[in-house]
């Protein structure tokens, strides 16, 4: 989306009053434009989703998609329960949760079941 017409004319405004430099205006104009141009960021995540994949037959086992605000109530319920479980961390998948990023946050080969285990957030 181009710099809006108002923006623009803020800078001619500073240029005519003396306030700014023509270089300066030219400047600011070109930041205008180039910011305008710049990609929206993406969405925060939504769901989650937790894919086990057999690893012989290639079929999909598991797929199941869940919102990340149920998960997120989850992990705050399970938090009291899951104190004494090694290796599970449910403050850093929170803040991955919290941090709206989206992609594939797990993918692991359990080689004793021969499964593929996959956590996506979308």
């Amino acid at each position: 989306m181009p710099a809006s017409r108002e923006e623009r004319l803020k800078v001619l405004k500073m240029l005519a009053e003396g306030r700014i430099t023509p270089e300066d205006a030219a400047r600011l104009l070109t930041a205008l434009e180039t910011a305008a141009q710049k990609p929206a960021t993406p969405p925060n995540a939504q769901r989650m989703r937790i894919r086990v994949t057999d690893m012989t037959t290639r079929q999909v086992r598991v797929n199941v998609t869940l919102p990340i605000t149920a998960v997120q109530s989850g992990l705050r319920s399970g938090a009291r329960f899951s104190a004494g479980i090694p290796g599970l961390d449910a403050e850093t998948l929170q803040g991955v949760l919290n941090g709206g990023k989206t992609g594939k946050i797990l993918d692991v080969i359990d080689k004793d079941d021969n499964e593929r285990v996959e956590i996506i957030l979308e």
